[in-house]
């Protein structure tokens, strides 16, 4: 997603998910739909919310990434490599949703 994904705000159409799951960039731009068979009503709504978020989310993961980058102790007071580990498992999924990795 590093640039290469539909740009604006993504938002959902109106509830129910079931009826309407379509998630849009702007006025009338449709980029995804959510698949609704076997799913709970439950499911449907939050899969349009996380999926209508995914700009957003990325954004903020990159930003993340960024300042823990900028504040991260050294090794010496990063006690058990936590801070590390986090910014290595931050960095793979952002990766995912680059495209440049296929799991996590």
């Amino acid at each position: 997603m590093s640039g290469n994904y539909t740009k604006g705000g993504w938002s959902r159409n109106i509830k129910p998910a079931s009826k309407y799951p379509v998630i849009f960039a702007g006025r009338n731009t449709h980029v995804a739909e959510v698949l609704t068979d076997g799913l709970s009503a439950e499911e449907i709504e939050g899969n349009c919310d996380l999926v209508s978020a995914a700009p957003d989310l990325f954004e903020a993961l990159s930003r993340a990434i960024v300042l823990i980058e900028k504040l991260k102790p050294s090794n010496r007071t990063d006690e058990g490599g936590r801070i590390q580990d986090s910014l290595d498992y931050f960095n793979r999924v952002k990766e995912k949703a680059e495209g440049t990795r296929i799991n996590i």
